[in-house]
């Protein structure tokens, strides 16, 4: 999917983090190994849009 060879070194790696605050649960995550600054960005707008989309999957669950 993102255009590098299957080899271990070119792997994305995430890492989730969930964590109680107050009475909402904060969600971090963290993802490595990404090759330049355009796909960091990417990356960060990319996991923006599927946290807020959880979120209101989650809210829809609990009302």
């Amino acid at each position: 999917m993102s255009g590098t060879e299957d080899f271990e070194d070119n792997y994305a790696h995430i890492t989730y983090h969930i964590s109680p605050y107050d009475d909402e649960t904060t969600v971090t995550v963290t993802q490595d190994n990404i090759e330049d600054e355009d796909k960091v960005v990417k990356m960060e707008e990319n996991w923006m849009n599927t946290l807020v989309q959880l979120k209101k999957i989650l809210e829809l669950k609990t009302h």
